[in-house]
């Protein structure tokens, strides 16, 4: 059941599988995983694949292709028509509202959603990953009264006498906090990984937020668990909220070295640690703390979103703050590395909500102040400096949901700790 949740991490970016995504669904019911099923020449199913396994081999991706009739291509530029009704240029769409009790959501395959919170286990599940039981979810209530839920993880003798950096890690669309255990090696590494550049404060408190149920009234997406980040606005953006909420709470007692406070995100967790880090690094929480940078996996830009066919809600005229940044993503990926892939997936059938990387890139390379670092790396991790020459949307699809970690199997080379580095370079 968990595993078929996390085939759907990279709902915050690419729209088709959007049309197989909806909350803890059976693989054989999504069309994601039905296109995949039927593009798969070799014998082994993607559903084997795509289950998180006891350790095998990662799978061959170069028999993968899509054979689907072409579409025309969809312009992605920031003049495309935008939605007036329903984006603001500022200020972004309007809240995407809870699924509940009297407004229940409804995945694609007709299950009905009707809680606003799901509370995570804070604990590895897969036998083949290091063990870890950080005990019960922690929790606050947000301003419409719902509960917030949160994994949290401190090191041995954080105190105010010894603070330690803080990360505020964020999972994918129709993802939960179990991908930090299962997917990534972090919490394995906060317990002694050197982030505050001071030995005797060894380690780092990792914070993992469990997005909320939500209403996804645009057809790229399917109700579901997601961070909300096509709401740019601070006062009405419960998601934002939330964060300033939790920062605050934790750096109350001291135990936060608040000159070291990062944010993290996979996919559409990247957007919300985007949206969220670009504000707060020059504006603080209501308490008084700013982000000092960010690091994060295949995303793209918050602030440029498909609605609709042809519809886009795009941030107009705005200065993006010096916030350093540091970005992971893959050379072939479903969150695409150039117009070429994005074009190519397109025209197969695969439409996407977000624009590549290469121009998110661009867009965060104008801007008058703020170190942004673009690592490429290939299907095995490595790094490397340009995008494939080719990329399938299944191959791209495979690697998105697959955390740089270089304990998932397929990757070679662990880039966490190049992500972790650049943090602990860039204290505030």
């Amino acid at each position: 059941m968990r595993s078929s949740f996390f085939v759907c991490v990279l709902c915050g970016v690419m729209g088709l599988i959007y049309a197989g995504c909806g909350t803890r669904q059976d693989e054989s019911k999504s069309p994601l995983m039905d296109m995949m099923h039927d593009d798969m020449s070799s014998s082994e199913s993607v559903s084997d694949m795509m289950h998180e396994p006891d350790i095998s081999p990662p799978p061959d991706l170069s028999t993968v292709d899509m054979f689907v009739e072409d579409m025309e291509p969809v312009d992605m530029s920031p003049d495309a028509s935008v939605n007036m009704s329903v984006c603001d240029p500022l200020l972004g769409t309007p809240p995407l509202p809870p699924c509940t009790v009297d407004a229940p959501c409804s995945t694609r395959e007709g299950e009905v959603l009707d809680t606003p919170s799901i509370e995570p286990e804070c604990m590895t599940t897969r036998r083949d990953r290091p063990f870890f039981d950080d005990g019960p979810a922690e929790s606050l209530a947000d301003a419409d009264g719902y509960s917030r839920y949160a994994c949290l993880f401190k090191p041995e003798g954080t105190s105010a006498e010894h603070p330690r950096p803080l990360i505020i890690w964020l999972h994918g669309g129709a993802g939960d906090v179990s991908n930090l255990y299962n997917s990534t090696s972090l919490r394995e590494k906060a317990v002694d990984y050197d982030l505050s550049a001071d030995p005797e404060r060894p380690g780092f408190i990792l914070l993992a937020i469990q997005s909320r149920v939500l209403h996804y009234p645009y057809s790229w997406l399917a109700d579901g668990p997601h961070h909300n980040s096509l709401t740019w606005n601070f006062e009405t953006n419960q998601d934002l909220h939330n964060l300033d909420a939790w920062i605050d709470l934790l750096a109350r007692d001291g135990h936060v070295d608040t000159s070291r406070i990062y944010v993290m995100g996979w996919s559409e967790g990247e957007m919300l640690s985007a949206l969220y880090g670009l504000t707060r690094y020059d504006t603080p929480t209501p308490g008084g703390h700013r982000v000092a940078a960010m690091a994060s996996y295949s995303g793209s830009n918050p602030f440029n979103r498909a609605l609709d066919d042809n519809e886009r809600c795009v941030r107009q005229s705005v200065e993006l703050s010096a916030l350093p940044i540091y970005l992971v993503s893959r050379s072939c990926d479903g969150a695409a590395c150039n117009e070429q892939h994005q074009q190519d997936f397109i025209r197969r059938g695969n439409k996407a909500d977000s624009v590549p990387m290469s121009q998110w890139v661009d867009v965060l390379a104008q801007r008058q102040a703020g170190e942004v670092v673009h690592q490429l790396i290939n299907d095995e991790g490595v790094p490397v400096e340009r995008c494939a020459s080719t990329c399938t949307y299944t191959r791209g699809a495979l690697n998105h949901l697959t955390w740089p970690s270089g304990a998932n199997g397929q990757d070679s080379v662990d880039n966490e700790p190049a992500m972790l580095e650049f943090l602990r370079n860039h204290p505030r």
